[in-house]
């Protein structure tokens, strides 16, 4: 269940989770399961009536990359109403037989913030997007705050990447006083501000911390080595990457990856058990699953739990970092 763009095509982000879904389809379906793509970029209640006609096909999972009301109004649906729902969008709000498999940008900035905190760090300057919505950075401030650190200053940037170098000036007084910043965003013109803070002279022991956000082609920009990236297990995407790549003419994204593990769940499941064998109790056993995103492990809540891993970039691509001493620029 995903939205079309207003042009009428399946595009970025959405087009990747559709075809992530499609290759575990052709490579784990073993002519036991088949994928129905549904559009529901007209809102809620197309989202509703692909519920109900997915419920009386006896479709056995929903997987949902739509916009969050979509997505929220389809888990609203009484748990015997609908198949079970696996959300590989923003996270929701859930009732039974809703799970939310992604983890987001704040799992991501959270765990970054607590890495550098046990490398001494204390003091930052969070930069997020001027189009994010109000008090989105709140929970990094509170895990800020429970780690013995202090947030300076919390000052908002323009996504587009007009200005990235008079915000990083004007937040100087700022930086100076802090020892780490930790930049938000999905845009390339997170690596700008990157760039921009340290030529204005930040020391040699100041860190940077970025996000899962970060687009892939900001890591190739000169300014963004040495920033720390705290996300999921990339060493398994390499399991799939080359054949995604070879099959859809670029790199394997997150998203498409949360695309094949939905899918790669449920059809592990429904070879191994039957239509009938995926239940909630079975999505969550303690022992979790190990998927092209990592190990990970679904709650009753409907909530994930991962391992997060640090890594640096270094070279135009993240590296798996090995010493906490290296959150740095």
């Amino acid at each position: 269940m995903l939205a079309k763009a207003p042009v009428g095509y399946v595009m970025g982000d959405t087009r990747d989770v559709r075809d992530g879904a499609a290759l575990a389809i052709g490579e784990l379906g073993e002519d036991m399961v088949r994928a129905r793509v549904a559009d529901v970029s007209s809102g809620a209640a197309a989202g509703i009536k692909e519920v109900e006609a997915a419920k009386a096909r006896g479709s056995v999972v929903l997987v949902s990359y739509a916009p969050g009301d979509v997505t929220t109004a389809i888990a609203t649906v009484p748990a015997d109403q609908r198949p079970l729902l696996i959300n590989v969008g923003r996270r929701v709000n859930v009732s039974g037989g809703v799970f939310n498999l992604a983890s987001d940008e704040v799992d991501s900035a959270i765990a970054g913030v607590r890495t550098a905190a046990t490398s001494g760090k204390r003091k930052f300057v969070i930069f997020v997007p001027s189009d994010y919505p109000a008090g989105y950075e709140a929970g990094i401030q509170a895990a800020i705050n429970a780690a013995g650190g202090a947030v300076i200053a919390s000052p908002r940037y323009v996504a587009t990447g007009t200005g990235v170098s008079e915000a990083a000036l004007s937040a100087q007084p700022a930086l100076k006083s802090a020892d780490a910043a930790l930049v938000l965003g999905n845009t390339s013109a997170v690596a700008g501000l990157v760039s921009a803070m340290k030529a204005s002279g930040t020391p040699p022991t100041f860190a940077f911390i970025g996000t899962s956000g970060w687009p892939e082609e900001a890591l190739s920009v000169a300014g963004a080595s040495g920033v720390m990236i705290v996300s999921v297990d990339r060493e398994n995407r390499a399991l799939i990457a080359e054949r995604y790549n070879r099959r859809y003419g670029r790199p394997l994204s997150a998203a498409a990856a949360y695309g094949y593990d939905a899918v790669a769940l449920a059809s592990g499941i429904v070879r191994a058990k039957g239509p009938a064998g995926l239940t909630q109790e079975l999505l969550t056993r303690k022992a979790g699953f190990t998927g092209i995103t990592g190990l990970f492990r679904l709650t009753a809540s409907g909530q994930v739990e991962r391992k997060l891993t640090p890594y640096i970039v270094s070279n135009g691509k993240l590296e798996r970092m090995t010493e906490l001493a290296a959150v740095k620029n």
